[in-house]
């Protein structure tokens, strides 16, 4: 029996410092860029290699959102 929470933030290491996995969206129309699973052990290291590369994974997913590149 598996329980599932969704939580909404807007702080990237918040959500990569809680969640399994981390869905990335674009504001306008509202619509899913990213689905990044978290393979990382609880409890997490924030300054850690790992999360670093998660946290800079996602502001790029962020900073690119809604553009045609």
């Amino acid at each position: 029996n598996a329980n599932t929470i969704v939580f909404v933030t807007h702080d990237v290491d918040e959500a990569i410092y809680m969640g399994k996995r981390v869905i990335v969206m674009d504001a306008n129309p509202g619509r899913i860029i990213a689905d990044i699973k978290i393979e990382e052990e609880f409890p997490r290291d924030r300054s850690s290699e790992r999360f670093i590369r998660y946290r800079n994974m996602i502001l790029n997913q962020l900073h690119f959102a809604g553009r045609n590149i």
